[in-house]
Order: structure tokens, then C-alpha cells, then sequence
């Protein structure tokens, strides 16, 4: 009996030692295959960047196919297709686009309180700093 506690025994979860890892070997040595396949995010910003001619008022030139995306949705909403308008209003709000000379949004506060009152100057601060970061010149109070 100790003959055979002293022997290695091979059977479920133990292979034959001749089949076992060499110490410092990997069980996986070639490791996990690459993913064959993009990423949505991936395929649409790859898409997005290629190149394409396009020809305005005569003149030929490259932009990127998200550039000549937006050109397009913009002539669609300037010939009076109401879905292309709304795009283009939705995308100008999303990304806070303003006219060139707009005016920033005023904003009416109740004050009540003290504590109103420190957040409110604090709003009025970053406010200011937000207009001077932008180039504007902001109001004095």
C-alpha cells in the first residue's frame, strides 16, 4: 500500500506527468486569439475619416465623409425639409453651437436667502471666467 501512495496515480485531473506543464511553461503559450471583428465605434469613426472629392461652386476639393455628411444635411434643411432642419437644430443644441456675436443666455435667479445669495455669486464667478475663457469680455456689476 505505501508502493502505491508513493507512486503517482494518474486518473481524473491528474495527467500523466510526462503530460503535465514544464514549470515557467504556459498552459495557453500562443494565449487568447485577437478578435477577428470591429467594434460599431470603431467601423463608424473609420468610415467617418475617409476622404472623398466633392465639388462646390466649381471647385473641387477632399473632405472628411462626416464633413460632407453635415454639408448635405445642412442644403437639405436650407431648401426647407423640415426632418434636416430639425437635425440641425438638434445637433446645434447638443454641441452648443452659438452665431457668431451671440449674445449669452441671461439667467434670472430668486435670491431668498444667504445662502442664495453665495450661490448665486458663485454662479455670477463662473459665469465670468467661462466669458473670458471664450474671449468675451464679460459685464462688470
Amino acid at each position: 500500500m505505501e508502493e502505491n501512495k508513493k507512486e503517482y496515480s494518474t486518473g481524473y485531473r491528474k495527467p500523466p506527468k510526462e503530460h503535465q506543464f514544464r514549470p515557467g511553461q504556459s498552459g495557453n503559450p500562443r494565449g487568447r486569439p485577437k478578435r477577428k471583428y470591429k467594434t460599431v465605434k470603431e467601423i463608424f469613426t473609420e468610415i467617418s475619416r475617409e476622404l472623398i472629392t466633392i465639388t462646390e461652386n466649381g471647385v473641387s476639393r477632399k473632405v472628411t465623409k462626416l464633413e460632407a455628411f453635415f454639408k448635405q444635411i445642412f442644403n437639405s434643411g436650407l431648401q426647407g425639409k423640415d426632418r434636416a432642419s430639425k437635425t440641425i437644430l438638434n445637433y446645434a443644441e447638443k454641441y452648443n453651437v452659438k452665431q457668431q456675436g451671440e449674445e449669452p443666455s441671461i439667467i434670472f435667479v430668486e435670491v431668498r436667502d444667504k445662502k442664495d445669495i453665495a450661490t448665486t455669486e458663485y454662479l455670477r464667478e463662473q459665469i465670468k471666467e467661462r466669458q473670458r475663457a471664450e474671449g468675451i469680455e464679460p459685464d462688470e456689476d
